[in-house]
């Protein structure tokens, strides 16, 4: 499977599994507006990798949204971390 397949098929399991009622580790109050940043590191070529993806909630459901880590952190408040569960596939 393709780097490039890969990521795309991760990309859609995440979106599915964040849109699960069961997906966070705790309960949490979501409300439209609320920003999610996911990031993951891995290994390529040997070397460290970290890999980021944004998502905002709309509509009662969340969304990827482009991730702009600088932007993200200036006008939003860090929220409490926790695990999103069954979430990557990997080679």
């Amino acid at each position: 499977m393709t780097a490039q397949r890969l990521e795309a098929q991760n990309r859609a399991l995440l979106l599915a599994r964040l849109n699960e009622s069961d997906v966070f580790d705790v309960p949490r109050a979501l409300r439209d507006g609320d920003r999610l940043m996911l990031s993951f590191r891995c290994a390529e070529a040997g070397r460290p990798k970290t890999i980021t993806y944004g998502y905002e909630r709309a509509g009662g459901r969340w969304v990827e949204k482009t991730f702009d880590g600088l932007g993200w952190q200036w006008h939003h408040d860090r929220g409490p971390f926790g695990d999103v569960r069954g979430a990557l596939k990997h080679d």
